[in-house]
C-alpha cells in the first residue's frame, strides 16, 4: 500500500502520467483532440441555459439587493444525461413536445 502512495503521488495531476515518463525527454507524447457529440450538446444546453439564469436574473432586480434566501433560477436543478434508442427518441420527436416539458434534444 505504501508503494501505491508514493507512485502515486509522482503522478502528475494535469497530464496523469507519472514523472519517470514525464521526465525523460526521450518519450515522446502525442496529444490528441476527440469530440463527443453528447458531450457538445450538454455544453450547448448549459449555455442557453446560463444566458436563461442571467436574464431571469436581470429581471428580479440588482443582485446585490436580492435577499439570500430568495430562490435563483438555477438553485436545485440537476442535468441528467439520458440514454434512448432510436425507436423512442424518433417517436417523441414526431409529436410535439408537451409544454413546460424538461425533454429537449442534444443533437444539433
Amino acid at each position: 500500500m505504501v508503494e501505491l502512495r508514493i507512485y502515486e503521488a509522482g503522478v502528475c495531476s494535469g497530464c496523469g502520467y507519472h514523472k519517470s515518463l514525464t521526465g525523460d525527454l526521450d518519450n515522446h507524447f502525442a496529444i490528441e483532440v476527440e469530440h463527443c457529440n453528447v458531450c457538445a450538446g450538454v455544453a450547448k444546453n448549459d449555455r442557453i441555459q446560463q444566458a436563461a439564469d442571467r436574464k431571469a436574473l436581470k429581471a428580479m432586480g440588482d443582485e446585490d439587493k436580492i435577499p439570500p434566501t430568495r430562490k435563483r433560477p438555477g438553485d436545485g436543478r440537476h442535468v441528467m444525461v439520458q440514454f434512448r434508442g432510436r425507436k423512442t427518441a424518433t417517436a417523441e420527436h414526431a409529436e410535439p413536445p408537451e409544454p413546460g416539458s424538461a425533454s429537449q434534444s442534444l443533437q444539433g
